[in-house]
């Protein structure tokens, strides 16, 4: 079944299916969310700069990861209000230096106001770590590559998805780096296994340094693991100027099961695992594989912007961005709920 528009009322195909049935411990079931499609893509990143929102994609999401050299086929859309973004125009980075030995480029950020992070590898998935550009313009470039991130030697393991957030803890709170990476090193997995995804949070040395790594989630909940066990794509959450937690997209993104739920932060020290739980509750419904989104707050209106699959057949080239509006109360209702582990 391909789900070319955002339906208005359940699919008669869906409604006794296994997967419908699941639906409805969902917080906002996808039939009433209001969804509004921007663009084909996928990792959507969205942040203010100059006044607009801006929305860093990569938009060329063609089936064969070898095509993604660099970061070719990134592009820039720029808009007054969330709302404009799907009837902005989509600019291309410009790239001061071009590496072709950078393959399969995924999931890219910007930070620090002028560094641009993403996910590299040599065309051989297991190589995946953490590349950084700079620029010294605006946010369209030129870029420049500046290299991989420094990390400590006992964690170099296979890493994507990074991202920098600020936590409250100490006096003026501090920057700290999360994303998705391996247990075990590259040279112990084979090509085609898919080993287990984690969460991993250190703190900032610098914009182009971490610290040392330390787990905070792993896939063990049914819902990160029914086709492969995977934790990805952390986002940060903050309501009304407030650190709520993390944004974490669970199992296979190549699938249908894709999904999202909070990872709560409650306070105490960071880098330790009990300072997080899973809320029990999904952000949205199974079964459209929405996921590797962000929650970015316009006023009083909390918007959702992730990617969605359209079709069930597995694959990555259906991907749709799209945006909601998210109902605030709801959500907040969401995070007071009694959590599962992380």
């Amino acid at each position: 079944m391909v789900v070319t528009t955002v339906m208005s009322e359940p699919s008669p195909a869906l409604e006794n299916s296994p997967i419908e049935s699941a639906r409805e411990d969902a917080l906002i079931p996808y039939p009433e969310l209001g969804a509004v499609d921007i663009c084909t893509g996928a990792d959507p990143y969205v942040f203010q700069y100059e006044g607009k929102w801006r929305l860093l994609m990569q938009e060329d999401i063609r089936p064969d990861p070898h095509v993604h050299t660099g970061i070719d086929g990134y592009t820039i859309r720029s808009a007054d209000r969330i709302e404009d973004l799907p009837h902005s125009t989509p600019v291309p980075l410009t790239v001061a230096t071009r590496r072709e030995d950078l393959k399969q480029v995924w999931a890219g950020e910007i930070h620090f106001d002028n560094h641009l992070y993403v996910a590299v590898s040599n065309g051989d998935n297991r190589t995946h770590r953490t590349h950084i550009f700079k620029t010294e313009g605006g946010v369209e470039g030129p870029w420049k590559d500046i290299g991989p991130l420094t990390i400590p030697s006992e964690d170099d393991r296979w890493a994507i998805d990074i991202t920098a957030i600020k936590i409250p803890h100490g006096e003026e709170g501090e920057r700290y780096a999360v994303w998705s990476g391996w247990e075990e090193p590259s040279d112990a997995v084979a090509e085609t296994d898919i080993p287990t995804q984690h969460i991993y949070i250190a703190k900032w040395l610098s914009p182009t340094e971490i610290g040392r790594r330390h787990l905070i989630a792993s896939p063990n909940e049914d819902w990160t693991r029914t086709v492969a066990p995977i934790l990805e794509g952390p986002q940060e959450l903050v309501i009304d100027g407030e650190f709520k937690g993390l944004l974490i997209t669970g199992n296979a993104s190549w699938t249908e099961h894709y999904a999202t739920r909070i990872l709560k932060y409650a306070g105490g020290d960071p880098l330790s695992p009990s300072s997080w739980s899973m809320c029990s509750q999904p952000l949205f419904n199974d079964g459209y594989g929405i996921g590797h989104g962000i929650i970015v707050q316009d006023g009083e209106t909390l918007y959702y912007i992730g990617h969605r699959k359209t079709r069930r057949t597995h694959g990555w080239e259906d991907r749709k961005v799209f945006y909601t509006k998210l109902d605030k109360e709801k959500l907040l209702a969401c995070l007071e709920a009694k959590p599962s582990a992380a």
